[in-house]
């Protein structure tokens, strides 16, 4: 019996749509483990989502801040890109507006162009991040922290925004690494606490 070109097409295509599903499927299934013991060992809430991950996330307190980890999509035209987002709610908003990120290429362009930005008066973190934010004199003060500044020096590249009672990161991609999560909640509770002590 001999098979068509047409059907070895169709049967590769087939293969290689369950091939991909199943890649797909344990992707999903060693992040959701990675987030349940995550969860498991902080003592926080893992919620699965659905069978492909989808609403997975981690709730709970963390030294006594109300924390949530999630993971979300969002659609630019036709392709889609997943972030993993943090975010810590505080017992009430401040009056503090503030964005901590990572020195890039625009961000060094802008610089030279006369971006206003907040220093420090450390390198390790001027040189670093771009810091902006409202009331100035806040924002020094609660970089004048140790706690808040030693975690600044020792995070991974970040993108924080502090608005009302809610501090905010999200990262472009899904973050499974449990040591880069822990050391993420560790900045942003102590940045809760330190605005809450302002």
């Amino acid at each position: 019996m001999e098979i068509s070109f047409e059907t070895l097409i169709l049967i590769a295509i087939a293969v290689l749509v369950v091939v991909v599903a199943v890649a797909s499927y344990l992707i999903s299934q060693s992040r959701r483990r990675a987030w349940e013991e995550l969860a498991n060992r902080l003592g926080m809430t893992f919620s699965p989502g659905n069978w492909w991950g989808s609403g997975m996330s981690i709730s709970g307190t963390y030294r006594s801040q109300r924390l949530t980890l999630d993971k979300f999509t969002r659609r630019r035209g036709n392709s889609s890109i997943t972030f993993t987002r943090a975010v810590v709610l505080m017992m009430q908003p401040t009056g503090l507006e503030l964005d901590i990120y990572t020195e890039g290429l625009f961000s060094r362009i802008g610089k030279i162009m006369g971006m206003k930005e907040i220093q420090t008066g450390d390198e390790g973190i001027d040189d670093r991040y771009i810091i902006r934010g409202q009331p100035e004199e806040m924002v020094l003060r609660l970089l004048q922290n140790y706690d808040v500044r030693q975690k600044l020096v020792e995070a991974p590249s970040l993108r924080i925004k502090v608005r009302g009672a809610e501090i905010h990161y999200e990262k472009r991609g899904f973050i499974k690494d449990e040591n880069t999560l822990v050391a993420l909640f560790e900045l942003m509770t102590s940045l809760a606490r330190g605005i809450e002590r302002l």
